[in-house]
Formats: structure tokens, C-alpha cells, sequence
């Protein structure tokens, strides 16, 4: 793990409820992810740099609660929400790998916005594959029902919503390895999410990728794949 990345979970523990306090307290500032996705994407975008101030989330639900990037609207960012129901700050959009590019464009979203979060619980990992814009920062639901070393990604149904099992996203390794290949590098986890950083961005530029601090299993789900063979959990 790059030191620097170790160095800034060190922090993150140590300065603990005080942190918490600076940020949302004196920034005036408001926690609205489930466990800290924000304050976390916080501490990234001031490593790495801000650039046009934009951040784009999908399933966003209704834009405030549980949402990834609700906080730096009141930083001044610009905020490009979209879920599957509509709300007075969520445009209605039902994401696929198909369409991904173009619903982008439809909403003017920059080549290289700064911030995207993917939580669609279901083909998380083939929007992301199928995106030819460049985040600085994703933020991305995996799937923690599988061992270190598997890679395995929930097939893809353009139709697919999530009802309540565990079918859904890919792996650590799976969605760490599609990362890799489109040149990001994996800084954190926070409860089911992943946080990737564009290499390109990070010095040194060779790094290891974190690992998931929180990995259990269970069973009875045969709706994934992998390049050469099919899982079963």
C-alpha cells in the first residue's frame, strides 16, 4: 500500500471525532453518504486537485441522503445527479453500458469531471467499462461476497434492477483489475465502495492497490461471471 495512503488512514483514525468536527462543523459542511464516502472523496480531491468542480452521481436517489457528493454543493461544485425516479435534484436516467456515453453528453458533463460515484447496484462494473470520460476520482460499489484473488463481475442485463440479494457488481479483483486498465489505482474502501485515483495523478507513480478491510461470504448466488469460468458463492 503507497505510504502516502497508509499515512492518511493513520490520520483518519487518529484525528477521529476532531476531524469530523472540522470538516462539517466549522466548514459548515454536512455528512450525507452512509459511512464517510464524502469526507473521504474530500480528502482525495484536495490531494490530487480540483479542476472544473464537477461531480457526477448515479443512483443518486433523491440527492441528499445516502448520496456521495452532496456535500461539495456547499463548496460551490456543480452537481450532475441522475437516478431511475426523478426528484426536484435528481434527473431521471436509467444508466446502462449502452448509453452511459452519450446520456454524459446529454447533460454536459465535462471530458474529465473531477468526481464520479457509481452505485447502481447491479452493472456497476460494465458502465464503468463501457465510460470513455476520464474522473479524476470514482468512487464505485463492489461486491464483497468474494475471497481475495476472485474475480468474478455479476452478468450483464441491460434491464437489471437489484432485488435485495447478493447479486450485484464484481469482486475487489475484478473491479481493481478494470481499474488498472483504464489507469486508476485503488486509495480506499469505505463499506461496500471502492475509491480509485487516476495514476496519473499520484506520485509514486507505482503503487500497490489496497485491500478491502471488510470481506465476507455467502452462498446460494450463480448470476456471475468471469473471463474463463463461472463463480458460484
Amino acid at each position: 500500500m503507497p505510504p502516502y495512503v497508509l499515512a492518511w488512514r493513520k490520520r483518519r483514525l487518529s484525528l477521529g471525532k476532531a476531524a469530523f468536527f472540522f470538516v462539517y462543523t466549522c466548514m459548515n459542511l454536512r455528512q450525507h453518504s452512509k459511512e464517510g464516502q464524502d469526507i473521504v472523496l474530500y480528502h482525495w480531491i484536495r490531494t490530487v486537485g480540483e479542476t472544473n468542480r464537477v461531480a457526477v452521481e448515479f443512483g443518486a436517489r433523491d440527492g441528499f441522503e445516502g448520496s456521495n457528493v452532496r456535500m461539495f454543493a456547499r463548496l460551490g461544485w456543480r452537481l450532475v445527479q441522475w437516478d431511475t425516479d426523478q426528484s426536484q435534484h435528481v434527473s431521471r436516467e436509467f444508466v446502462t453500458r449502452e448509453n452511459v456515453n452519450d446520456t454524459f453528453a446529454r447533460h454536459g458533463v465535462p471530458p474529465e469531471p473531477d468526481i464520479l460515484s457509481i452505485d447502481v447496484d447491479g452493472n456497476d462494473y460494465w458502465i464503468w467499462e463501457a465510460l470513455t470520460y476520464l474522473p479524476r476520482i470514482v468512487v464505485i460499489e463492489y461486491n464483497p461476497n468474494f475471497g481475495i484473488g476472485e474475480s468474478a463481475v455479476v452478468r450483464y442485463d441491460p434491464n437489471r434492477k437489484w432485488t435485495g440479494d447478493a447479486a450485484f457488481s464484481a469482486s475487489f479483483t475484478a473491479m481493481n483489475d478494470l481499474a488498472r486498465r483504464k489507469g486508476y489505482v485503488c486509495v480506499d474502501e469505505v463499506g461496500h465502495d471502492l475509491v480509485f485515483v487516476r495514476e496519473s495523478l499520484l506520485l509514486p507513480k507505482s503503487v500497490n492497490p489496497t485491500l478491502p478491510r471488510h470481506i465476507h461470504r455467502q452462498t446460494g448466488y450463480d448470476q456471475f461471471t468471469a473471463p474463463t469460468r463461472q463463480i458460484k458463492l
